[in-house]
């Protein structure tokens, strides 16, 4: 499966070694491959303990916990590492993405997608989070707008990311949240019936721990 994006990363973290390994086989069992027919990129997830972003808690009911600062700085860090390679586009992948076949045929028909800074592949929201769409095209079941909750897939341009490293070199909440809000200053795009999905095996469990606000 060749996807129209110049590079793909997947983020995992080193000790978790068994989830790592299934995604790795799970990608070659579908056969996923950039545009030049090059497999993902791993990028290993950072841990929380040292981190390239500063932190702002002020004003929060709780602290942000390690696992979200690390989520954080991870995308961060494959943000800057896309940026050096000079390539128009990329995947970002978590380690517990899962491709939909029968929504995947909208993700490939770029063409038909206009101009774009962000594509998610979640159209959800979450609890106390403004979400704004409007319906771009009805075919694709395409919305522009933003607040589009889940970093599990997502596209970016080059002059996206480095959009993103400069507007969120300050931490003040989750990796979702935050991007959440940052999308309105982008040209941020999502699809209703998510062509790539979230799925935690039970055995494996969530690695984050997310915090209030």
């Amino acid at each position: 499966m060749v996807l129209p994006v110049s590079k793909i990363y997947f983020i995992s973290l080193k000790t978790t070694l068994g989830r790592r390994s299934a995604f790795m086989q799970y990608i070659k069992e579908i056969d996923l491959k950039d545009r030049y027919g090059r497999e993902p990129e791993w990028h290993p997830a950072n841990n929380g303990q040292s981190f390239p972003q500063s932190i702002n808690t002020k004003g929060r009911k709780t602290d942000l916990h390690r696992s979200e600062i690390g989520c954080y700085a991870s995308h961060l860090e494959v943000w800057s590492k896309f940026i050096e390679t000079g390539l128009e586009t990329v995947l970002i992948l978590e380690d517990d993405a899962v491709f939909k076949p029968s929504a995947l045929s909208k993700f490939l028909a770029f063409d038909q997608i206009p101009e774009w800074d962000f594509i998610n592949f979640s159209l959800n929201s979450f609890s106390g989070t403004k979400i704004e769409k409007t319906l771009v095209n009805a075919d694709l079941q395409l919305y522009s707008g933003f607040g589009f909750w889940l970093t599990h897939a997502y596209c970016l341009t080059n002059k996206s990311a480095q959009f993103l490293v400069e507007r969120m070199k300050v931490q003040t909440g989750g990796l979702d949240w935050q991007l959440a809000q940052v999308q309105s200053e982008m040209k941020s795009f999502a699809f209703l019936d998510n062509p790539i999905i979230q799925k935690k095996p039970k055995s494996l469990g969530s690695t984050i721990k997310h915090t209030r606000i």
